[in-house]
């Protein structure tokens, strides 16, 4: 299951700048979208059946919850036609299988795994949100 997990989260990796930076609603928009869902919606389900980092549930399963339902509501805003609300869900949920990439850095870092994941995942969610902020709310000439 760890290999259809990799594979579905590489996948989703690849196509996510592709939709990111090229038209948006046209058909090849829609098509990687649906092949970026499948894949983030494997990604997400396998997660729950992987226990080898800690034996057990961990914080990676909270954070597959997360993704799942960020990926589920953007996908409600773009049903309901609200593209602005879809394009921030979508984005976090990119930023989410990012934030997933980085922590895989945790067992090489000289702390104790939690503490190596916590740090590395918080410093990836800050910086996710940096970008995000300013793609979507940039400041207007006035409050610079």
């Amino acid at each position: 299951m760890v290999q259809v997990h990799a594979s579905a989260a590489t996948l989703a990796l690849l196509i996510g700048p592709w939709i990111f930076l090229f038209g948006k609603g046209n058909k090849r928009h829609r098509l990687l979208g649906y092949v970026f869902v499948s894949a983030m919606l494997l990604v997400n389900l396998t997660a729950f059946t992987i226990y080898e980092l800690t034996g057990g549930p961990n914080l990676f399963h909270v954070l597959a919850l997360v993704s799942l339902t960020t990926v589920c509501v953007g996908l409600y805003y773009i049903r309901r036609g609200d593209v602005a609300e879809h394009r921030v869900y979508m984005s976090w949920a990119y930023a989410g299988l990012l934030i997933a990439l980085v922590t895989r850095l945790a067992p090489y870092l000289p702390l104790p795994f939690w503490a190596s994941s916590l740090t590395l995942i918080s410093v990836a969610y800050v910086l996710a949100y940096l970008v995000i902020q300013r793609a979507f709310f940039p400041r207007s000439p006035s409050q610079t």
